[in-house]
């Protein structure tokens, strides 16, 4: 087998990685966030201040998560730069487009949660915030673990955990 005969990944990494230097770095500031309010939530319920942290850290994640849409997505972002390198890959992108609008839903559903109960949580209003936590953070962990796949798969590096 000649070294034309090998199979390679789809384009030289070394020509241009700014794409995937971003995405590398907002997924490690996705994956941060999304562990303080992991941390949080895991506090008492019951402590006045409580919805006040959860929420500042639900801020946060927001945050951190519409930073790595708008980088991902962006015309020359990685979505777009795996489409045009790998565009046998594009069930997967699309797939990542419409977690975006899912996720953000979430993230939105939960902030609702929050403030309905006005910073004066009862019980049943905690565990249903922790619930709908627990449900974004685990699909924004699958979304992560989906999009490692596709960056494995099209370039044959490892974005990384962060």
């Amino acid at each position: 087998m000649t070294a034309e005969d090998r199979p390679t990944s789809d384009i030289d990494l070394t020509a241009d990685t700014a794409a995937l230097d971003e995405a590398r770095s907002r997924r490690h500031a996705l994956g941060d966030a999304a562990d303080l309010i992991e941390d949080l939530i895991a506090r008492p319920g019951s402590d006045p201040q409580w919805t006040v942290r959860v929420a500042d850290s639900l801020q946060g994640l927001r945050r951190a998560f519409d930073n790595h849409v708008a980088e991902v997505e962006h015309d020359e972002g990685l979505l777009p730069q795996l489409r045009h390198d790998s565009a046998r890959l594009s069930n997967g992108i699309d797939r990542m487009y419409a977690e975006h609008v899912t996720i953000a839903a979430e993230l939105d559903a939960v902030a609702a949660l929050i403030a309905d109960c006005a910073g004066d949580c009862g019980a049943d209003s905690v565990e249903s915030i922790r619930e709908a936590v627990v449900d974004v953070l685990r699909s924004i962990s699958r979304h992560r673990q989906r999009g490692a796949d596709l960056v494995y798969e099209a370039y044959h590096v490892d974005i990384g955990g962060g």
